[in-house]
């Protein structure tokens, strides 16, 4: 990988906040391309020339074997463990030109594999180049002595909506996204992390306390979906996520949805007596069994058992309480 460190052409703040007012790289740039958008799917080569076909679709063979990355670092249910080294890969899938009003920018949707060739369900963000940047920015000022390696693809004042342009710096997101994850320290930093699921976990979040339950389920599993690829599937963040969602299936009425979430998360939270969402949890899915004429008993026995223990189980917030002010 080249090496060598671009100077950033503004100082942002190390806050992955993707509420705030984005800089609009491309707006004001030269557009040398037709207004037509440019799909890039299939993993990226670019071992030969590469031509400007002037068509909406470019599909590239694979030409690299699978990349080898160790999983970023998290902390199991109720305890500061590390989730085990799996392998994970970064494609760049997709890639197409956006217009809103006077501006015009490109989003590169990135799929996230876990055990690639194993993996059949990979799980994908979307970015444009302007969030790739503020993370660099944010990365860089951080962690300065590790990224002195790390290359990222410089902006440029013309040719950013060529399809050459557009598929090289696909590949380029792809081996950038590759690198960071393969550091440790970076891997397990919240600002990486944020990167690919705090969007949208913040509007699922904010879609259950407006009340809109069915809004917020697909933004919450797509962050299920990336939390369990980057996290492992007994993360604490994993469990946090699996309440929500059980929430807005119970206020949609799904029952038999809600329950079987909870049931997930009951799994990875009821050895961890303390944990703060252990007995509202028992609490939800004992009336989610009872509700779908399901055996509870032995969920019952749990929380009895929980309670002989010393926990509280009559006083404390419900689920729902404690998702609401989650985020």
């Amino acid at each position: 990988m080249a090496t060598g460190t671009p100077e950033p052409k503004k100082r942002l703040k190390c806050d992955i906040s993707l509420d705030m007012e984005e800089v609009e790289e491309d707006a004001e740039l030269t557009s040398d391309t037709d207004d037509n958008d440019l799909s890039i799917s299939g993993t990226l080569s670019f071992d030969g020339d590469f031509t400007d076909s002037g068509e909406d679709d470019i599909t590239t063979e694979a030409g690299e074997a699978s990349r080898q990355n160790p999983t970023p670092r998290g902390g199991r249910v109720g305890s500061g463990g590390r989730v085990p080294q799996e392998r994970i890969q970064f494609e760049v899938m997709n890639a197409r030109t956006v217009k809103e009003g006077h501006s015009k920018y490109v989003v590169y949707q990135v799929h996230v594999v876990k055990s690639p060739g194993v993996d059949t369900s990979p799980a994908f963000i979307e970015k444009r180049y302007s969030q790739f940047d503020k993370l660099n920015q944010c990365l860089r000022k951080r962690f300065p002595h590790l990224l002195e390696s790390v290359a990222f693809p410089k902006k440029t004042l013309t040719g950013n909506f060529k399809s050459q342009t557009i598929a090289e710096r696909s590949r380029a997101f792809e081996q950038y996204l590759q690198h960071l994850h393969s550091i440790p320290q970076i891997a397990s930093c919240h600002e990486f992390l944020d990167f690919f699921y705090l969007e949208d976990m913040r509007k699922g979040y904010a879609m259950i306390r407006a009340g809109l339950y069915k809004e917020a389920i697909p933004s919450l599993k797509n962050a299920l979906h990336l939390q369990e690829k980057l996290l492992g599937e007994t993360h604490d963040m994993v469990l946090h996520t699996h309440c929500a969602i059980v929430v807005a299936y119970e206020a949609l009425d799904e029952l038999w949805h809600a329950q079987t979430y909870s049931e997930t998360a009951l799994k990875n939270v009821k050895g961890y007596l303390h944990h703060s969402l252990l007995v509202p949890l028992l609490q939800t899915h004992i009336s989610l069994c009872w509700r779908l004429g399901k055996d509870k008993k032995n969920w019952e026995a749990v929380l009895h058992d929980v309670a002989a223990k010393g926990i509280d189980v009559n006083s404390g917030p419900s689920l729902k309480d404690l998702v609401i002010s989650k985020h």
